[in-house]
């Protein structure tokens, strides 16, 4: 089991506890035991750490230090940078803000996977967020080291070795309902999901395939 690294970027003590047991509250519930939250109140050790290690996920507050109309440009940098690396994100703040929908997709422009505002901190969804953007990232990795693996043992072209990966993991998903219903779970969590994780062209078409095939 791989042992998941959560970035918390918060500068409010009590937010900084919330944030943090809310996080662990969300991981323990899908039985995942291994796990770093790191916890940085302060814009530039925070900017600097998404260098430091590869993150599973990433909350942060994008009002860093005072108000929103100052300093909302440190939060969407945060957000910027770790979308940049293909990191889940989760923007929080407490600055009273009008319209919360335009505030979201705003944040969503610049890679955000999803935003709360603590005024109206909704936690069940926060964990429920978390746990989906964690399992699209852990079965991301697993199924991109399943592709790896079948085309390191492959020599031929490109789309002959497109249709034996699709095929060769159809069968195993045939006889595999865990790894099966991982595969469904996985499609239609991602398509919820707004995120850059990265999945590229093969494995859509793969998923597809198999898919199609329980039909």
């Amino acid at each position: 089991m791989n042992v998941f690294h959560i970035l918390i970027v918060e500068d409010h003590e009590d937010w900084q506890t919330i944030l943090e047991d809310y996080t662990r509250e969300a991981v323990e519930g899908i039985n995942h035991i291994d796990y770093m939250i790191r916890t940085y109140e302060a814009f530039n050790t925070s900017y600097k750490a998404l260098d430091e290690q590869p993150w599973d996920l990433v909350v942060t507050d994008i009002a860093l230090g005072g108000s929103f109309e100052s300093h909302q440009k440190l939060g969407l940098e945060i957000v910027r940078k770790a979308s940049g690396k293909n990191i889940p994100v989760i923007a929080v703040s407490g600055t009273p803000i009008v319209n919360t929908t335009e505030v979201r997709n705003l944040l969503k422009e610049h890679g955000a996977s999803d935003y709360f505002s603590k005024s109206k901190f909704d936690a069940q969804r926060f964990v429920t967020k978390i746990q989906d953007l964690l399992f699209i990232s852990q079965t991301t990795d697993e199924i991109n080291r399943k592709l790896h693996e079948f085309q390191e043992r492959l020599q031929m072209s490109s789309l002959e070795a497109q249709q034996k990966v699709a095929h060769d993991l159809v069968v195993q998903a045939q006889g595999d309902s865990e790894f099966r219903t991982k595969l469904i779970k996985w499609m239609k969590t991602i398509g919820d999901a707004a995120t850059k994780t990265s999945v590229n062209e093969i494995v859509k078409k793969i998923l597809i395939l198999v898919l199609t095939s329980f039909h």
